[in-house]
């Protein structure tokens, strides 16, 4: 394996995950965020990153969906195959892009990251009060990839030894997703792709259903099983059931199975091939 080949390539939404450990609610209060709640941040929401970022009591962690199972990936790599992951994503021009990536180098995940000028690097505000986490995320950056910017990095892909990525980049850029899976089908690279949310299986079902037709290995959690399961009408009494139904779905490349990963918290975990 020559140096610039990656054994593990993921795409999605990079954040840089702002944490700050809070003695009351009031900070809660002050940008109607309640307890425990996690959404996407709104124009009232904006201060409060930079108010964050300014703490000193601040932990700064890479974070998002995708990014975050990648630098679990890496984790466990890190002593036979280190320098072996990537992550394709797109930040800001700015200080918290710049520690972003450096945090990840840092680790040995290779930061391949778009750049936009005018918008902020996505984050998200983790306020911790009596053990309990309260999230409001900012993707900003994050929405802005550039198409081009992963076709110009295609040797990447076509070198790696597995993908993976997740619903949520549907909604950030679904035109370099279609790319990203159909790339992974025509090179017979394994594809793993998690559901991600409820919402997106609900109301981006068509695009949801077209990734899903390229990955060969699919994870979700109980209840995204479900949701699959009904917004798709696919008949179930349990959910082995529902393992079976996406696993059995309708696969671009048929060289191997698909397998089907359903977690349940702290029950056992289905898997459907």
């Amino acid at each position: 394996m020559e140096s610039g080949d990656y054994l593990i390539v993921g795409i999605e939404n990079p954040l840089l995950d702002i944490q700050l450990e809070i003695e009351s609610e009031a900070l809660l209060a002050k940008y109607g965020l309640t307890h425990g709640q996690a959404c996407l941040a709104e124009a009232s929401h904006q201060p409060l990153f930079a108010e964050l970022w300014a703490h000193e009591g601040k932990v700064i962690v890479p974070g998002g969906s995708a990014l975050n199972s990648i630098r679990s990936a890496n984790h466990m790599l890190r002593d036979a195959h280190p320098g072996k992951v990537a992550f394709f994503g797109s930040v800001g021009d700015d200080e918290v892009g710049k520690t972003l990536a450096g945090e990840l180098e840092r680790t040995g995940v290779h930061a391949l990251f778009s750049v936009d000028k005018e918008t902020p690097t996505g984050s998200c505000a983790v306020l911790v009060h009596q053990k309990e986490r309260t999230l409001c995320a900012n993707l900003a950056a994050c929405l802005k990839y550039k198409t081009e910017h992963l076709a110009s990095h295609a040797s990447v892909i076509e070198k790696a030894a597995f993908l993976y990525t997740s619903a949520f980049f549907i909604t950030s850029n679904y035109e370099a997703l279609k790319h990203y899976v159909e790339t992974a089908a025509a090179k017979d690279k394994p594809l793993g792709y998690n559901l991600s949310a409820c919402f997106l299986i609900q109301f981006n079902t068509e695009q949801v259903n077209y990734v899903l037709g390229h990955a060969d290995y699919v994870f979700c959690n109980e209840d995204e099983a479900k949701c699959f399961a009904e917004t798709n009408k696919v008949p179930h009494s349990d959910l082995k059931d529902v393992g079976r139904a996406i696993a059995a779905w309708p696969k671009v490349n048929k060289r191997r199975p698909r397998v089907s990963v359903i977690t349940q918290g702290k029950d056992p975990i289905i898997v459907s091939v």
